[in-house]
């Protein structure tokens, strides 16, 4: 059984697809055999690229803007803060089960 790894091209394998695109009278075709990437990823890098090195680099995903219901910062304070205290009660029970060995002699909080 082959595996067969998608690993994305490197920076010049786009530049040398786009400019052997570019400059010599070669089909489509054979530039993706030759550079391994389908027609649109060429057409793609192509309109990208402007004679530029930073053109065909990667760019962030990441949204410019939080989700609509994403958490306020407020919230997320909140949630901390009770997170911080939980953990302290829970400290506690377990220490006095630990020592007790019985929930009867654990206190009530």
């Amino acid at each position: 059984m082959v595996i067969i790894l998608r690993i994305p091209h490197t920076f010049n394998t786009r530049k040398h697809a786009v400019l052997t695109y570019r400059n010599t009278k070669c089909s489509v075709e054979f530039n993706c055999r030759k550079y391994h990437c389908s027609i649109a990823s060429l057409m793609r890098w192509n309109k990208k690229y402007d004679g530029n090195d930073e053109s065909l680099l990667d760019k962030s995903h990441r949204p410019y803007s939080k989700h609509p219901n994403s958490h306020t910062d407020e919230e997320i304070t909140k949630n901390q803060e009770s997170c911080e205290t939980k953990s302290k009660y829970r400290f506690k029970r377990t220490f006095y089960q630990i020592t007790y060995g019985n929930w009867l002699f654990t206190p009530l909080y």
